[in-house]
């Protein structure tokens, strides 16, 4: 409890928001939640006069372009926060020391319309801290409680967990949440194999979410199949619970089994397909082990976890989809993730990535000797530079104003790759 009310309060107090592709989220879970509908038509003026590419019109209706897993997944606590927003005034002991907010809806009432940036902003950090937790205890299944919990915080302010995730309600925080809940399962499957059957629930849902995560189901489906062939009939069942409705709303909205967002056309572009392998990994403006270096030492994990680890299979088919994943991003047109911090595309893997730091603290817990002392300075050298980082694109909002200053970085793509300016810097050495 601890650990979530951390990571909530400093993920929560952090002051950018990066509310762009999300910037209807909140509208959207209101509107399942009041009207049991998923157009957007209640906001038709607002959403029309905002940027194109974040709604389609569906016969005479509007939608969302995004994915409808996170909506609908935070519609609930959503809802549960315009009540509360409701009530403060109604409730305030009297008018001198009444909540003053701004009137967002018709008849001048108070709600999460009110500030969309703040609740999507809270939202999306309390799913942060609860993946967190998950992270946790995937530690404990190896490590001791200290350990665990400096895995945990190095998954919360190391990683694009708080620069990007927690930012906004954007696809990646609830994706990050379904796979480290399944990754926990099949941990602890190794030693109640029964709970293998429930991992297809968190990975169904996390396609949903982000169409990439197919590349997890494939690969942890192929484990169960192997390792868990006796619970194999129940874990396809499992997942009906979520495919199913998927499957109907796509047929009843889209006329096909996928939505738009899901088209198989958005990867494989191969123009600028190198550029893209070496930028997410490496550009001073989106490279993962520019903003989290403390990953350099997944990479020793993923050794030491071939060399001595119980679970080989399970570790390949962990490393097949971090590669796989890194392939699909980087053929993305647009690799570098559009304006925002860091190695946005990558944010889905850090809890495999962070998985892969647990045989590092294992290592250090059993060596002894100045070896052990020189890498250990070295892996925390490491992790204070990821924090700084991260903590920068947290809370610097100069960092984000980098996309647009001094040009715009969808036009002037070279920026990417310049040293002199690199966005984790911004705010520091300029404005």
């Amino acid at each position: 409890m601890s650990l979530f009310i951390l990571v909530l309060l400093v993920h929560g107090f952090s002051r950018v928001s990066q509310s762009t592709d999300s910037m209807w989220s909140v509208h959207l879970g209101l509107s399942i939640m009041r009207e049991g509908d998923t157009d957007l038509d209640e906001y038709r003026d607002a959403v029309l006069n905002g940027p194109r590419y974040v709604y389609e019109i569906i016969n005479g209706h509007i939608y969302s372009s995004y994915p409808i897993g996170t909506p609908l997944l935070v519609a609930p606590i959503v809802y549960l926060i315009d009540l509360g927003i409701r009530w403060l005034p109604q409730h305030s002991p009297g008018p001198e020391s009444s909540l003053t907010v701004p009137r967002s809806e018709q008849g001048g009432r108070v709600g999460a319309l009110a500030f969309p940036w703040a609740v999507e902003r809270l939202i999306a950090s309390l799913l942060v801290a609860l993946t967190a937790v998950v992270m946790y205890f995937v530690g404990r299944q190896f490590l001791n409680r200290w350990l665990s919990l400096l895995l945990a915080c190095v998954f919360a302010f190391c990683t694009p967990a708080w620069s990007t995730a927690s930012r906004a309600l954007w696809q990646h925080g609830p994706s990050m949440l379904m796979l480290a809940a399944a990754l926990l399962i099949l941990l602890k499957a190794h030693k109640r194999p029964f709970l293998a059957q429930f991992a297809s629930l968190p990975l169904a849902y996390s396609f949903v979410i982000r169409p990439t995560n197919a590349l997890s189901i494939i690969a942890l489906t192929i484990y169960v199949a192997i390792r868990y062939r006796r619970y194999l009939l129940r874990y396809l069942a499992w997942s009906l619970v979520v495919v199913v409705p998927f499957v109907w709303y796509d047929l009843w909205l889209y006329h096909s089994i996928l939505p738009t967002y899901f088209a198989p056309s958005k990867v494989g572009a191969v123009a600028h397909l190198f550029e893209g392998l070496a930028g997410t990994l490496v550009s001073p403006s989106r490279g993962l082990f520019v903003y989290s270096p403390v990953f350099l030492f997944s990479i020793c994990g993923v050794v030491l976890n071939l060399k001595k680890g119980k679970d080989r299979l399970f570790d390949l088919l962990l490393v097949a989809v971090a590669t796989a994943h890194w392939l699909v991003i980087s053929s993305f047109p647009d690799w570098y993730g559009g304006h925002s911090f860091g190695p946005r595309y990558f944010a889905d893997m850090v809890p495999y990535l962070v998985y892969f730091l647990v045989p590092v603290l294992t290592w250090f817990a059993e060596a002894r000797g100045v070896l052990r002392g020189c890498v250990m300075a070295v892996f925390l050298l490491l992790v204070l530079a990821s924090f700084l980082i991260n903590l920068n694109g947290a809370v610097n909002r100069a960092t984000q104003l980098w996309n647009v200053n001094p040009v715009n970085v969808d036009e002037a793509r070279g920026r990417l790759w310049d040293w002199a300016d690199p966005q984790f810097l911004r705010g520091i050495t300029r404005e």
